[in-house]
């Protein structure tokens, strides 16, 4: 059983290994750029409790698309509510991309913000929730011209993101930096960095990472700072050492990542070791700059049977 789960997330990161190198494929015609982001030093008030108790879940929606911003401020309240409270959480989750989408549509991108970062800093140990939200965060950024926040974001998603999921990320690096680049001369920063991805996942030992383009994206951690004192603050070692490294692979921190996943794969349980194992090669993958090492260390982990075949 434990050998089932390590050939599965074996299989996800070989693909998205084989997923990067696709990906040369679609590559827009880029300009040269700078590929260091300006951290984000706009402040994001964050979302007040709700005034009243929350209504029904279906409350929140036609309320996201009216005018009046102290009741889209209340309704997201009550999301967050929502989004803890036992009852209510997978009705509410499954209504989360609606809302953002809604927001997003109706150019409420000061929410978008405050909502998804308050999500990402209350739920650190839920990676679908966190790369939901950070994809989010993206698109409100790039919708808004912004696209060097945008960046730092996006190289936020490429650290954090399940494995399979790599490819994902590496597009919306690529889109950020052709919108950065859109007004220079095309020296290929888009085809450059997935060149390097490409190469670095065929690597099985870390490269120099300050050469590539990934290191020289600046995250600003401030914004993770709620949630990392929360995750300190959790029983469970297990879910803490998860939690905690989710937000400091966000904050641009893999190393001090690595820490708390290998913390998490000493403590994990059959139920829980494919999480840690995958949580492990993530941080990696994020030193790095590349998926390859990453690659490598799952592979080895292999019984010698199924490594043969």
């Amino acid at each position: 059983m434990l050998n089932a789960r390590i050939t599965i997330v074996v299989s996800l990161i070989v693909g998205a290994a084989a997923a990067a190198s696709r990906g040369q494929d679609a590559m827009p015609s880029a300009a040269p750029t700078s590929t260091a982001a300006t951290p984000d030093t706009q402040n994001h008030p964050a979302i007040a409790p709700p005034l009243n108790k929350p209504g029904d879940v279906t409350s929140i929606d036609p309320t996201l698309k009216g005018n009046d911003t102290f009741e889209i401020q209340q309704a997201l309240s009550g999301a967050l509510v929502f989004l803890t409270d036992a009852k209510n959480s997978q009705r509410a989750i499954e209504r989360l991309p609606g809302w953002l989408h809604t927001l997003i549509s109706e150019k409420r991108f000061d929410e978008v913000e405050q909502f998804t970062l308050a999500i990402i800093n209350a739920h650190p140990t839920d990676l679908h929730l966190i790369e939901l939200c950070q994809q989010m965060r993206i698109r409100a950024k790039l919708l808004q011209n912004k696209p060097q926040e945008a960046l730092q974001l996006a190289k936020g998603l490429y650290n954090v993101c399940a494995m399979p999921n790599t490819s994902k990320a590496i597009e919306f690096i690529s889109e950020c930096l052709y919108d950065i680049s859109s007004d220079h001369d095309p020296a290929g920063a888009v085809k450059r960095f997935k060149l390097e991805q490409i190469q670095g996942a065929a690597a099985t030992q870390p490269s120099d990472s300050g050469a590539n383009t990934l290191s020289r994206i600046q995250i600003d951690p401030k914004q993770y700072a709620p949630g990392l004192e929360s995750a300190n603050l959790v029983e469970d070692g297990w879910s803490a050492a998860m939690g905690l490294g989710n937000l400091l692979l966000l904050s641009g921190r893999p190393k001090q990542a690595t820490s708390e996943f290998q913390k998490a794969y000493a403590l994990a349980s059959d139920n829980n070791l494919a999480a840690a194992t995958e949580a492990v090669a993530r941080a990696m993958r994020a030193e790095d700059g590349t998926v390859g090492r990453a690659n490598a260390w799952i592979l080895s982990l292999r019984p010698p049977e199924q490594a043969a075949q």
